[in-house]
């Protein structure tokens, strides 16, 4: 069995990482993807063979790109079953928090999601502060349900309630992207 126990008030990881490449560069190992939602095996084998309990809270954690307050998790891998009983993590762009689960049943795997976001703001990352503040911020109420052994499988089944609240404001520019993501190709594989 392996128990993790973190509390910090600040986990600086840069010294540890590489800088990200420079956006000018392009990647010459992009693969040519033939579907929005790839092709993605869950290891369920490594998740039965694991004994893990994690409990995680750190004040604040410092990447090259970002930074993240109030960082928490509670998980734990036992007989197959993936729990998190609480998560969170806070950003320049809002709060993310809730539960998870991923479990075996008599008919395969079950997933299981309960999340919140709080001022969450789509937005490109190196917009600043004043951009962002003209950004509509979103709530985001979701309770989500679906079984399956790929990411596929788990999408197509998903089932459950997702509700979005925006106050006012702008999208940036290039928005697009992110309306043919929820309205094109994306959603119309994940409802059909």
């Amino acid at each position: 069995a392996i128990v993790l126990q973190l509390a910090s008030p600040i986990l600086d990881v840069r010294p540890f990482t590489a800088p990200p490449p420079d956006a000018a560069t392009p990647s010459a190992d992009k693969v040519k993807r033939d579907r929005v939602i790839p092709d993605v095996d869950f290891p369920v084998d490594a998740l039965a063979a694991a004994n893990v309990d994690l409990d995680i809270d750190i004040g604040r954690i410092r990447t090259h790109s970002a930074d993240y307050r109030d960082v928490m998790l509670v998980a734990a891998l036992r007989d197959g079953a993936l729990i998190i009983d609480q998560f969170g993590v806070s950003g320049r762009r809002g709060r993310l928090q809730g539960t998870l689960s991923y479990v075996p049943d008599a008919d395969g795997w079950l997933f299981g999601a309960d999340i919140t976001g709080e001022q969450l703001v789509f937005a490109f990352r190196e917009e600043s502060e004043e951009q962002l503040l003209a950004r509509p911020a979103f709530s985001l109420e979701a309770d989500l349900s679906g079984r399956g052994t790929d990411l596929r499988a788990l999408l197509a089944s998903l089932d459950g309630r997702l509700l979005m609240y925006s106050g006012s404001g702008v999208l940036p520019a290039g928005s697009g992207r992110m309306a043919r993501l929820l309205f094109g190709d994306f959603a119309t594989q994940l409802l059909q």
